[in-house]
C-alpha cells in the first residue's frame, strides 16, 4: 500500500502530464478533467486552485494552427524567393 507522501507525488504527476499542452487543452472533457485534478491537488495543499478556462483552450487550440498557418507563409515566401533566385542563376 502506498504512503500518503507517494500518493500525493502520484497526483502531482497527474496534474504535471494532464496539464501539458495537447492534453489538457484537447477538449472540454479533458480540461474539466485537469481542473478536477487541480482542484484536488489545491484542497490536499490548502491553496485556492488555478482552473484552466475554456478561453485559454481555445487559445492554445488555435495558436498551434497559426504557427502552422504562418510557417506554412513563410515556406511559400521562401519558395518563391528560392525559385527566383534559381531563374536568375540560369539566365547567367
Amino acid at each position: 500500500m502506498r504512503t500518503y507522501k507517494k500518493k500525493i507525488d502520484a497526483l502531482l504527476e497527474l496534474k504535471k502530464i494532464q496539464g501539458q499542452n495537447g492534453n489538457w487543452d484537447y477538449d472540454p472533457y479533458m480540461t474539466g478533467m485537469y481542473n478536477g485534478i487541480e482542484l484536488s491537488v489545491a484542497t490536499i495543499e490548502n491553496k485556492e486552485p488555478k482552473y484552466k478556462t475554456t478561453k485559454q483552450r481555445i487559445i492554445s487550440k488555435y495558436r498551434k494552427y497559426i504557427k502552422n498557418i504562418i510557417n506554412m507563409l513563410i515556406l511559400k515566401v521562401l519558395n518563391i524567393e528560392i525559385e527566383s533566385i534559381i531563374e536568375i542563376a540560369r539566365r547567367i
